[in-house]
Protein backbone atom coordinates (compact mmCIF):
# COMPACT_ATOMS: atom_id res chain seq x y z
CA UNK A 1 0.00 0.00 0.00
CA UNK A 2 1.36 3.38 -0.71
CA UNK A 3 2.66 5.25 2.10
CA UNK A 4 0.25 8.44 1.47
CA UNK A 5 -2.54 5.88 2.05
CA UNK A 6 -1.13 4.16 4.78
CA UNK A 7 -1.03 8.33 6.35
CA UNK A 8 -4.70 8.74 5.81
CA UNK A 9 -5.34 5.44 7.93
CA UNK A 10 -2.69 5.61 10.59
CA UNK A 11 -3.46 9.68 11.03
CA UNK A 12 -4.77 9.09 14.79
CA UNK A 13 -1.92 7.00 16.27
CA UNK A 14 0.47 9.69 14.94
CA UNK A 15 -1.63 12.21 16.50
CA UNK A 16 -1.60 10.41 19.76
CA UNK A 17 2.27 9.40 19.40
CA UNK A 18 2.55 13.29 18.70
CA UNK A 19 0.69 14.03 21.88
CA UNK A 20 2.30 11.69 24.32
CA UNK A 21 5.92 12.82 23.39
CA UNK A 22 5.06 15.87 23.94
CA UNK A 23 3.78 14.94 27.34
CA UNK A 24 7.27 13.03 27.93
CA UNK A 25 9.10 15.64 26.87
CA UNK A 26 7.25 17.97 29.66
CA UNK A 27 7.58 15.11 32.33
CA UNK A 28 11.11 15.06 31.57
CA UNK A 29 11.24 18.84 32.46
CA UNK A 30 9.79 18.23 35.14
CA UNK A 31 11.46 16.12 36.61
CA UNK A 32 14.45 18.28 35.91
CA UNK A 33 13.45 20.92 37.31
CA UNK A 34 12.12 18.96 40.54
CA UNK A 35 15.47 17.75 40.93
CA UNK A 36 17.02 20.44 40.83
CA UNK A 37 15.01 21.33 44.11
CA UNK A 38 11.81 23.51 42.71
CA UNK A 39 8.10 22.13 44.03
CA UNK A 40 6.21 20.07 41.75
CA UNK A 41 4.08 22.36 41.29
CA UNK A 42 6.35 25.42 40.29
CA UNK A 43 8.04 22.71 38.21
CA UNK A 44 4.79 22.32 36.29
CA UNK A 45 4.43 25.93 35.58
CA UNK A 46 7.63 26.65 34.84
CA UNK A 47 7.82 23.62 32.33
CA UNK A 48 4.59 24.66 30.35
CA UNK A 49 5.98 28.78 30.33
CA UNK A 50 9.41 27.25 28.83
CA UNK A 51 7.55 25.28 26.18
CA UNK A 52 4.77 27.48 25.07
CA UNK A 53 1.17 26.86 24.29
CA UNK A 54 0.81 22.80 24.16
CA UNK A 55 -2.47 22.51 21.65
CA UNK A 56 -0.49 25.23 19.43
CA UNK A 57 3.04 22.96 18.91
CA UNK A 58 0.37 19.70 18.69
CA UNK A 59 -0.72 21.30 15.56
CA UNK A 60 1.84 22.58 13.77
CA UNK A 61 3.21 19.45 14.68
CA UNK A 62 0.81 17.84 12.90
CA UNK A 63 0.75 20.31 9.69
CA UNK A 64 4.34 19.14 9.34
CA UNK A 65 2.72 14.96 8.87
CA UNK A 66 -0.20 15.65 7.13
CA UNK A 67 -1.00 16.13 3.31
CA UNK A 68 -3.39 19.28 3.40
CA UNK A 69 -5.01 17.97 -0.13
CA UNK A 70 -5.68 14.33 0.96
CA UNK A 71 -7.09 15.95 4.54
CA UNK A 72 -8.81 18.03 2.65
CA UNK A 73 -10.32 15.92 0.11
CA UNK A 74 -11.23 13.30 3.02
CA UNK A 75 -12.82 15.64 5.25
CA UNK A 76 -14.96 16.44 2.26
CA UNK A 77 -15.86 13.21 1.38
CA UNK A 78 -16.79 12.43 4.99
CA UNK A 79 -19.22 15.67 5.02
CA UNK A 80 -20.74 15.15 1.80
CA UNK A 81 -20.91 11.20 3.31
CA UNK A 82 -23.22 12.51 6.18
CA UNK A 83 -25.08 14.98 4.03
CA UNK A 84 -26.20 12.11 1.68
CA UNK A 85 -28.24 9.89 4.89
CA UNK A 86 -29.38 13.34 6.13
CA UNK A 87 -31.08 13.77 2.89
CA UNK A 88 -31.22 10.69 0.58
CA UNK A 89 -34.18 12.07 -1.99
CA UNK A 90 -31.75 15.05 -2.41
CA UNK A 91 -28.51 12.82 -2.84
CA UNK A 92 -30.54 10.44 -5.27
CA UNK A 93 -31.17 13.34 -7.60
CA UNK A 94 -27.70 14.76 -7.25
CA UNK A 95 -26.06 10.94 -7.81
CA UNK A 96 -28.77 10.54 -10.63
CA UNK A 97 -28.10 13.42 -12.24
CA UNK A 98 -23.98 13.50 -12.48
CA UNK A 99 -24.99 10.01 -13.49
CA UNK A 100 -26.58 11.02 -16.78
CA UNK A 101 -23.98 13.83 -17.18
CA UNK A 102 -20.89 11.43 -16.99
CA UNK A 103 -22.74 8.92 -19.11
CA UNK A 104 -23.53 10.90 -21.62
CA UNK A 105 -19.48 12.08 -21.73
CA UNK A 106 -18.67 9.47 -21.80
CA UNK A 107 -20.61 7.77 -24.33
CA UNK A 108 -19.74 10.78 -27.07
CA UNK A 109 -16.39 10.91 -26.45
CA UNK A 110 -16.10 6.53 -27.09
CA UNK A 111 -18.11 7.45 -29.89
CA UNK A 112 -15.88 9.87 -31.00
CA UNK A 113 -12.88 7.99 -30.71
CA UNK A 114 -14.92 5.13 -32.61
CA UNK A 115 -15.82 7.41 -35.58
CA UNK A 116 -12.62 8.81 -35.48
CA UNK A 117 -10.93 5.17 -36.02
CA UNK A 118 -13.59 3.05 -37.65
CA UNK A 119 -15.99 5.48 -38.92
CA UNK A 120 -19.56 7.12 -38.66
CA UNK A 121 -21.25 4.00 -39.04
CA UNK A 122 -19.97 1.89 -36.03
CA UNK A 123 -19.96 5.16 -33.87
CA UNK A 124 -23.58 5.43 -34.64
CA UNK A 125 -23.87 1.82 -34.02
CA UNK A 126 -22.40 2.33 -30.66
CA UNK A 127 -24.62 5.14 -29.59
CA UNK A 128 -27.56 3.20 -30.78
CA UNK A 129 -26.63 0.31 -28.81
CA UNK A 130 -25.82 2.33 -25.92
CA UNK A 131 -29.62 4.01 -26.09
CA UNK A 132 -31.24 0.34 -26.46
CA UNK A 133 -29.54 -0.59 -23.24
CA UNK A 134 -30.57 2.33 -21.49
CA UNK A 135 -33.96 2.37 -23.12
CA UNK A 136 -34.58 -0.99 -21.55
CA UNK A 137 -33.07 -0.83 -18.07
CA UNK A 138 -36.06 2.66 -17.94
CA UNK A 139 -38.77 0.17 -19.26
CA UNK A 140 -37.62 -2.36 -16.76
CA UNK A 141 -37.57 -0.77 -13.56
CA UNK A 142 -39.63 2.14 -14.02
CA UNK A 143 -43.29 1.04 -13.21
CA UNK A 144 -45.30 3.54 -15.60
CA UNK A 145 -43.79 2.45 -18.35
CA UNK A 146 -45.61 -0.95 -18.07
CA UNK A 147 -48.63 -2.14 -19.78
CA UNK A 148 -51.74 -1.21 -16.66
CA UNK A 149 -53.00 -4.83 -17.86
CA UNK A 150 -49.52 -6.46 -16.26
CA UNK A 151 -50.08 -4.61 -13.26
CA UNK A 152 -53.45 -5.33 -12.75
CA UNK A 153 -52.49 -8.66 -13.27
CA UNK A 154 -49.75 -8.40 -10.83
CA UNK A 155 -51.67 -6.64 -8.09
CA UNK A 156 -54.54 -10.03 -8.35
CA UNK A 157 -51.35 -12.15 -8.13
Amino acid sequence: MPHWIRQLFTRRRRYEDISLSIREHLEERIDELTAGGMDRRAAEQTARREFGNISLVEERSREVWQSRVLESLWADVRYALRQTRRSPGYAATVIGTLAVGIGAALSQTIAGAIVHHSGYRAGFLLLSIVAAIAFSILWIFMPETLDESALVAESRA
